[in-house]
């Protein structure tokens, strides 16, 4: 169905699209991220709900709008750093009523969406934007991007165990990448390593360290790419500095 819409948007009809689509031309979001939108009914179009995400619209004639804020408006793009506290999700609504980050974000967050996803007991750098482009990117197999990640297990980590999950490790069926991990013994109390991989499949190093045996008591994503977490506190968000915004742009257009 999605490749049928996006045909009949380039068979020459103009500014006519399909409703997912218009969202990612006007930059809000990943067409994941608009279809959650739709869905949620959290859209019009000229004044009613349109949970129909193969709806058409047209971008000269109707109004759409997000949260009742037209989308054409949001020009300017917005980037911050999200310190994620442990007991959130990374959704904007949650149909068990559970806490999301967005009830610990501001006005600014209605046009933001997270690149990327850290899970309810996780906590560190999350990356907010409405850059669709540069989300896209940033979570795309092929960015190649750093993460790093301080983890807290149960027990000691064993030298030959540290080996086997740097040189990837099988779960359900997949290999994951090479990484690098080195353990923290000055990091008090508990058991800490730090684990740096170049990819983010759900609870990947939650699943990593369980198959070698180990449990994740604590883990905390303390930078993506070059975006350092800091002493940025827990719940608390700061825009992207000129630097870490021109260190992205450069790393996205493969410099």
């Amino acid at each position: 169905m999605d490749q049928i819409m996006q045909n009949e948007e380039q068979s020459g009809q103009g500014v006519r699209v399909g409703l997912v689509r218009a969202f990612s031309k006007k930059g809000l979001g990943s067409r994941t991220q608009a279809r959650e939108w739709i869905l949620a009914g959290r859209v019009k179009v000229n004044g009613r709900v349109e949970k129909f995400i193969y709806a058409w619209v047209d971008l000269e004639k109707d109004q759409i709008t997000l949260d009742d804020q037209p989308i054409g408006r949001v020009e300017e793009k917005l980037y911050y750093l999200f310190h994620k506290p442990a007991g959130f999700l990374t959704a904007r609504v949650d149909q068990e009523s559970r806490a999301t980050v967005y009830d610990l974000l501001p006005g600014f967050a209605t046009w933001v969406f997270p690149a990327g996803r850290l899970d309810m007991e996780s906590e560190g750098a999350l990356f907010l934007t409405n850059d669709g482009p540069m989300a896209s990117w940033l979570v795309s197999p092929g960015s190649g991007i750093e993460k790093c990640y301080r983890v807290r297990i149960n027990r000691p980590l064993q030298e030959g165990d540290r080996k086997t999950l740097e040189e990837g490790i099988l779960i359900r069926n997949y290999r994951t990448l090479p990484a690098r991990l080195r353990i923290l013994p000055d990091v008090k109390p508990g058991h800490w390593a730090e684990i740096i991989i170049h990819e983010g499949k759900n609870r990947q190093v939650r699943r990593m360290f369980a198959a070698c045996g180990y449990e994740v008591v604590r883990l905390i994503r303390t930078r993506i790419g070059p975006l350092e977490l800091g002493d940025l506190p827990a719940g608390a968000w700061r825009p992207l500095t000129p630097a870490e915004l021109e260190a992205l742009r450069t790393l996205q257009a493969g410099r």
